[in-house]
């Protein structure tokens, strides 16, 4: 029997739509908000995922998140996860997962080169990135993607997705090996790491 498995569609024949996905992830990996938890618990974030999985002809394995309780509970598996509220945890953020310094334990550490390089990018765009998250958090990493992509500035994408979304799949098994009880993250990385290995 012949296989039905086909590649995504390319990024210069739907730059908008991987731009949209790209976006939609991008909200996911936010500090929730009451508005994201209804829409969440509502189907719309599977619905939306599953349709740019269909337009891409991407073959996720799984496009149906857990379902939030509340906004409140949301919030504390998001510090656990991400902010170090239960150890180990994954921050989302880039700089820790590259080595940019000498010495013995050179990985770790927050403010390094990607970060300074997106500090770069977002003054050469005039946009001042929002205090609360660090410039090379993976929540605005996406969002630059995304506004690469709508630009159809492919090429332009290309480059900075293999510059900064190398580190995502070591993300991933940090976030495997967290203590955190937090289904709906660990799906939303899974699904990030899934997009963004995908993405041609």
């Amino acid at each position: 029997m012949a296989s039905t498995h086909r590649d995504p569609v390319c990024l210069d024949e739907a730059a908008d739509t991987w731009a949209d996905l790209y976006s939609l992830l991008a909200e996911c990996l936010k500090e929730p908000t009451t508005e994201f938890v209804e829409e969440a618990g509502s189907g719309l974030l599977a619905s939306e995922l599953d349709l740019y999985a269909e337009r891409l002809d991407l073959q996720l394995a799984d496009t149906e998140p857990p379902e939030p309780e509340a906004c409140s509970r949301l919030t504390r598996e998001y510090l656990a996860l991400f902010e170090g509220m239960e150890t180990p945890f994954a921050p989302p953020v880039e700089s820790p997962y590259e080595e940019w310094y000498e010495g013995a334990g050179r990985t770790g550490l927050l403010g390094g080169p990607a970060a300074a390089d997106m500090e770069q990018r977002y003054e050469r765009l005039g946009v001042v990135p929002s205090m609360q998250y660090p410039a090379d958090h993976l929540a605005l990493l996406l969002e630059y993607g995304a506004l690469l992509l709508d630009a159809g500035a492919t090429d332009e994408f290309d480059a900075f997705a293999t510059e900064h979304f190398d580190w995502v799949p070591a993300f991933r098994e940090r976030v495997d090996d967290a203590a955190a009880d937090a289904p709906f993250y660990r799906w939303v990385v899974a699904v990030v790491d899934d997009v963004v290995s995908a993405t041609p």
